[in-house]
């Protein structure tokens, strides 16, 4: 079942008490954030459906927020609000994957109506999707058929390989030992060693990272094991 969540990026706190107010009356999980470095750590764990942001905030701008949230993913609604009427402005919002552009002062009821307009496109979106395709950064995983594209150019795996990729991306941003992931995926009763866990990502890493020392998606957490993650640059 589709279920929205928004995440509200507003350094005007009594503002974003009344949007988070009238939102949650409509039956939405939101969260919101008074600068956008806040809500990026928040956006990289939850994916959120519909960002809502201010374009002018301490720190990085909306617009900047936006950008990075587009390189990372393609889904998803962002709603800029400001108070800049600009239509050079306007065009800034667009251009870096904006989906509307409201101005302020703006009327509570016009930009709820807004937002279930895009909310039901998104929900049809959604729908009509693969349910088992991952789209992160410049990697592609289909779930289904076991696929791993890299800039749209196949991948080819080994069999443990793609199960070891897929189960770290199914569990985003989790952290598994290496005596958990050996237990995944190769159980408890396999022949092969332990150290085969670290042999298995150190090949992972060679066919689909950038660069291989310095991992974007395939991570050692020190004394701990490994996580799935991806953070734009």
């Amino acid at each position: 079942m589709f279920q929205a969540s928004i995440v509200i990026v507003e350094d005007d706190v009594m503002m974003s008490e009344v949007l988070s107010l009238y939102l949650k009356k409509e039956g939405y999980d939101v969260k919101t954030f008074e600068s956008a470095e806040k809500a990026w750590v928040h956006i990289q764990k939850h994916f959120p459906t519909l960002l809502l942001l201010d374009v002018n905030l301490p720190g990085q701008t909306g617009f900047e927020l936006a950008k990075k949230y587009r390189e990372v993913y393609l889904d998803g609604v962002l709603i800029f609000l400001s108070g800049n009427s600009a239509i050079e402005e306007k065009l800034t919002g667009f251009l870096v994957g904006g989906d509307d552009y409201i101005t302020k002062p703006f009327d509570i009821e016009e930009l709820l109506a807004r937002i279930k307009v895009h909310l039901r496109k998104e929900q049809a979106l959604q729908e009509a999707k693969p349910k088992d395709l991952m789209n992160i950064g410049s990697l592609q995983l289909d779930l289904r058929t076991k696929t791993v594209f890299k800039n749209q150019q196949e991948v080819l795996l080994f069999v443990k390989e793609k199960k070891l990729l897929f189960f770290l991306a199914k569990n985003y941003d989790q952290v598994f030992s290496a005596d958990d992931l050996f237990e995944m995926i190769w159980g408890l009763d396999s022949e092969a060693e332990l150290k085969t866990v670290a042999v298995h990502i150190s090949n992972l890493r060679k066919k689909i990272e950038l660069d291989p020392k310095r991992p974007e998606y395939l991570h050692t957490v020190r004394g701990f094991g490994y996580k799935f993650f991806y953070q734009a640059h």
